[in-house]
């Protein structure tokens, strides 16, 4: 059974993007923008590209009303950020 991902709108939006330009792929050796790079044991990138340097997008749609959730969702991705950096 797959593994099934909370996404938000945003994250579907710049996928389809990403794909319509060509720049997403599934090789993050040959320069492609991949989705869903794992970081870490518990830590997975939304994006991530690698051209010498590790470039890591996370999206955090702010178009809900639910204070809390944006919160949650902000540290959540500020995490993921942090642990690319390292």
């Amino acid at each position: 059974m797959r593994e099934r991902y909370d996404v938000s709108r945003l994250h579907v939006d710049l996928k389809i993007a990403f794909n319509s330009k060509g720049w997403l792929g599934k090789d993050i050796q040959k320069h492609e923008l991949v989705e869903r790079y794992p970081l870490g044991p518990l830590t997975t990138a939304e994006f991530a590209m690698q051209n010498g340097r590790l470039h890591v997008i996370e999206t955090l749609d702010l178009r809900t009303t639910n204070v809390y959730a944006k919160r949650n969702d902000a540290r959540s991705k500020a995490l993921t950020l942090d642990m690319a950096k390292k």
